[in-house]
């Protein structure tokens, strides 16, 4: 298993099955995606799967610093513009609020890999942002998993 590459996109895929059925349907990407997303946008809306890095270290003993359960976060953005009322908030809002409802159903709690800790919604740390016409909008899930390393 990976560091943070396979749970990051067992959410995408995740997120793709789950949100398949959406109108408009929005285009699941990666964190890497982010800074094009003005550039590729025609109006429609995306969702990425960011990895946010270690939020909690806690070893498992003073005695045992090679053991530690680490917490990373993932910041999970709906980005969307809209049209209606000339990009503005509400209009973005109104696009992106069914798709931040779904993306909470899909992954409060689940296991996106089996025999993982099931991700947590975290407090987000962003707050919403608005420009030219975007609205980016995020939801913040953290989880844990167990490291160890060379004794």
């Amino acid at each position: 298993m990976s560091f943070f590459e396979d749970i990051e996109q067992a959410i995408v895929t995740r997120l793709e099955d789950k949100l398949s059925d959406l109108n408009p349907k929005p285009k699941i990407g990666r964190g890497r995606d982010l800074g094009g997303v003005k550039e590729r946008s025609q109006g429609d809306l995306r969702v990425i799967v960011a990895y946010a890095g270690i939020i909690g270290v806690q070893e498992q003993a003073p005695t045992i610093p090679h053991i530690a359960t680490i917490t990373q976060s993932y910041i999970v953005w709906v980005v969307a513009r809209s049209a209606k009322g000339h990009g503005t908030q509400d209009g973005t809002k109104e696009l992106a609020d069914p798709v931040l409802m779904r993306v909470l159903e899909a992954l409060m709690g689940c296991r996106v890999i089996k025999g993982q800790e099931p991700l947590r919604l975290s407090p987000s740390t962003v707050e919403p942002v608005y420009a030219d016409g975007f609205g980016y909008f995020a939801l913040e899930f953290n989880h844990r998993k167990t490291v160890r390393g060379g004794t």
